[in-house]
């Protein structure tokens, strides 16, 4: 046999026994692999938790290894795992447990320390109850761990400390408690690689390709409290940091500007004090920053000028002071800067309407600005733009309403001058406040297209459309007739200037607000659930020196606190104003002015929109025997309404207003409230029909049920249902002790 002929045969040879290898290789994969018994019990032990009528594993004796996979009974991986050969056996072992938004429910068993080569235990979005099993950091292998969105209560277990290299941690959205274990803080890197520095690189880079991080410990959205440990400076590798919405107090530790690394740091909505450490301007690579609604103090660092890849800066609702750094126009890659809600004074700088990536551009609250738009703008990408309370003068910009993406616009609060630029007309905003300013000229009616808007405060000559309930025209137009001036309605409504009680119940769903009184910023992300101490407990603020007299007004004004999007916490469910002088004849209105005055409006309002639909919809009848009248589970006709009030006897009356007198009716068992309008509102009934559609699609807990509509020319009647307490006029104005 010839050289060449051999050489030949000797690689088929080779080729032949390689797929052999290959083959008895690939078998020996393919075959499903049983697990050792204990880690099977405790993969069973955890999937079982879930709802009895579906249950992922009949029985521990199905969790097999499917080559790398384990499958549950309904064919799906909610795991891997690893086999290898050892003295021609086959061991394999659970690497990893998937268990992600499986309506999980339970505890987590006390068997997952038997998982003794689980890299990756994954249980988040189910309902986990009860506390983290203090034995889960003893997995000696265990570097990532997601427990997040669950009900999960307790504090951390020191134990997760011990995690081998604790690439992932995420205990976000549970009920944890309790300070953050310092052992935290602990990681053991010489296992993972000889070369630290070039794995961070090598991670960074692989962070970088990738939203989700490989080195991240996020904590947000529990109920933790005491200070942020010092010790996690000590994590080189993290790139990922979220502790925001807990109640973590203290200042931010210096340390962490030692993680160089960090992409994210999240910080916000806890209650944070002290100031922003200067040494936070090496986190160079930093993409997002934020740590507003806390109690920070101080200036913005001048080392944050080397922040320059930031894409998201949120330092809004802290005691921030100082002036607006103009380093801010170098953060090129800045998508969102909010820095309301603060104490910041100075010009704002000019080079922020040059970042052209911004989406969300957020600042209220600077003094002494003097601030004039500029002529011209990149800012073509904002989608919500909020400069309140920032002494802006000047004539607003034609250029916004080339924003097309824009659909919050707040410049309330303001020195604007000139009119509305009909350029703003192309934009689809869903909310809009110019309310607090100068404007003048008139108010177009393509204002109608809009969601919300706020025109309020201004001195706009005239309308070029009819009131809508999606308009806030309060005191916008004193210059015309369409005016709504608060101290006519004061003359109308106080009888005589003596009002007798002080309280507006009102419900406030915002976590916590900046309070204004005659324009004044009184109170600075004002807390109720930390100034009441607990749930129905009053709190009292005092205020001196605030002048209210027969030609003022009082006025208060709740903004919501903290970042933009912020509406957690609890409810602020009354106001009770009380003046410093004894109320009685001869003495002026009191503190509660301004209550009393949105009240009384917001009524006839009400009312007058309520007839009118009735009108608009047919509800009209002919006779008082053929038309029937709704008073919930029965029909009357309008003769049986007449009679039950004694056709509008003085002896069922209940109280009296400007706009009509409410009387009390028994029909069929139920009492009900008859509100009979006078013939005056006919005009402007007419005025509102319009709106009436709306308003009467409006339903509410607090808002009294109306019932039905009875409506002709001289009769104009609403049924409501009967408050037994008496009316809102009765226990502000009567000579009652109802309070």
């Amino acid at each position: 046999m010839s050289t060449e002929a051999s050489a030949r045969l000797i690689s088929i040879l080779s080729l032949i026994l390689t797929l052999c290898q290959l083959g008895s290789e690939f078998k020996s994969q393919s075959i499903a692999q049983k697990l050792p018994d204990e880690e099977a019990r405790a993969l069973y032990a955890v999937a079982r938790t879930v709802n009895s009528e579906t249950p992922i594993l009949s029985n521990y004796t199905s969790v097999i290894c499917n080559g790398t996979k384990i499958i549950s009974d309904f064919g799906d991986v909610i795991g891997f795992c690893n086999c290898k050969l050892q003295n021609g056996t086959n061991i394999c072992h659970i690497i990893r447990v998937k268990l992600s938004s499986r309506s999980l429910s339970g505890v987590i068993p006390d068997e997952v320390i038997n998982l003794t080569h689980l890299e990756a235990l994954d249980l988040s979005g189910n309902q986990l109850t009860g506390s983290i099993p203090t034995n889960l950091g003893n997995l000696s292998s265990l570097y990532e761990l997601d427990l997040s969105n669950n009900q999960l209560t307790g504090s951390i277990p020191e134990s997760l400390g011990n995690m081998k290299f604790q690439l992932l941690r995420s205990l976000s959205g549970n009920q944890l408690s309790g300070p953050i274990p310092e052992t935290l803080g602990n990681i053991t890197a010489s296992s993972v690689t000889s070369d630290l520095d070039a794995y961070r690189l090598f991670k960074l880079k692989k962070y970088m390709a990738s939203v989700d991080s490989n080195f991240n410990l996020d904590l947000s959205n529990n109920q933790l409290t005491g200070p942020i440990p010092e010790i996690l400076g000590n994590l080189p590798f993290i790139a990922y940091l979220d502790l925001s919405n807990n109640f973590l107090n203290g200042s931010i530790p210096v340390s962490l500007g030692a993680l160089t690394y960090l992409l994210t740091m999240m910080l916000g909505r806890n209650e944070i004090s002290g100031t922003l450490p200067q040494i936070l301007g090496n986190l160079t690579e930093l993409r997002y920053f934020r740590v507003g609604s806390n109690r920070i103090t101080g200036i913005l660092p001048k080392s944050f000028a080397s922040l320059t890849r930031l894409s998201q800066f949120s330092v809004a609702a802290n005691n921030l002071s100082g002036p607006v750094p103009d380093f801010i126009a170098n953060w090129t890659s800045i998508m969102e800067l909010s820095l309301g809600g603060n104490n910041f004074y100075g010009n704002i700088p000019i080079g922020i309407f040059s970042l052209s990536k911004l989406e969300i551009l957020a600042i209220s609250d600077v003094g002494d600005s003097h601030f004039r738009f500029p002529p011209s703008t990149n800012l073509f990408n904002l989608k919500t733009l909020i400069l309140r309370n920032c002494s802006i003068n000047g004539h607003i910009p034609a250029y916004i309403g080339d924003m097309s993406l824009l659909s919050n616009l707040d410049l309330s609060f303001n020195i604007l001058t000139g009119s509305i630029p009909d350029s703003l007309k192309k934009l689809n905003l869903s909310y809009m406040s110019f309310s607090s300013n100068r404007l003048s000229g008139a108010i177009p009616d393509w204002i109608l297209d809009g969601n919300v808007t706020d025109l309020s405060y201004n001195n706009f000559s005239k309308l070029l459309f009819k009131p809508s309930p999606k308009v806030n025209l309060f005191a916008c137009c004193c210059n015309s007739s369409s005016c709504i001036d608060p101290t006519q309605i004061v003359k109308k409504n106080c009888p005589r200037g003596k009002p007798n009680y002080h309280s507006l119940f009102i419900n406030c769903d915002k976590r916590s607000f900046h309070v204004y009184i005659q324009g004044e910023r009184k109170l600075i992300d004002f807390n109720i659930i930390d100034e009441a101490g607990g749930p129905n407990k009053p709190h009292t603020e005092n205020f001196t020196a605030i002048n209210v007299n027969h030609s003022t007004i009082l006025e208060i004004h709740l903004y919501s606190a903290g970042e933009w999007n912020s509406s957690r916490g609890p409810l602020i469910s009354a106001i009770s104003v009380t003046p410093e002088y004894k109320l009685g004849k001869g003495k002026h209105l009191s503190h509660l002015h301004t209550a009393l005055i949105t009240m009384a409006s917001t009524i006839v309002f009400v009312l007058l929109l309520l007839l009118l639909y009735a009108w608009m919809i047919g509800w009209l009848g002919n006779t008082d025997r053929s038309q029937e009248i709704d008073i919930g589970l029965e029909k009357v006709t309008l003769k049986q309404l007449k009679d039950a009030t004694r056709n509008f006897s003085k002896r069922n009356e209940i109280s009296q207003g400007h706009f009509g007198t409410v009387y009390k009716a028994e029909l069929q068992g139920k009492i009900v409230a008859v509100k009979r309008l006078y013939s005056h509102s006919d005009d402007r009934i007419d005025q509102l029909k319009n709106e009436f559609y709306t308003l009467k699609s409006m339903s509410h807990q607090n808002l009294v049920q109306l019932l039905d509509v009875y409506n002709t020319k001289g009769l104009h009647l609403l049924i409501y249902e009967y408050m037994q307490n008496n009316s809102l006029a009765h226990a502000l104005f009567g000579k009652s002790n109802f309070t």
